[in-house]
């Protein structure tokens, strides 16, 4: 096994968070899902595509993806009262 002890991830990782982080900005307002938008998600995730990679996390920005996940397991309605709690 080539480099077997070694801890990789897989390359399409990082657009996961991406996704996530234009839902979120997208849930938010400031992201509108357009059809060039949404054309772009698709690319990104189906085929892999790095450029439409690139233009979603210019969209979205750094800060706004390396955000989104810890965002919005804080953002999610509470299992007890369905309310957003803190």
């Amino acid at each position: 096994m080539l480099n077997g002890d070694a801890m990789m991830y897989a390359a399409s990782l990082p657009k996961i968070a991406i996704l996530l982080g234009a839902f979120v900005q997208a849930e938010r307002g400031k992201l509108v899902l357009d059809e060039p938008t949404l054309a772009s998600l698709n690319r990104m995730i189906r085929n892999s595509a790095q450029v439409d990679r690139d233009a979603v996390d210019r969209m979205i920005g750094v800060t706004a993806r390396m955000r989104a996940p810890r965002d919005w397991r804080r953002e999610k309605p509470c299992r007890h009262c369905f309310e957003v709690c803190s």
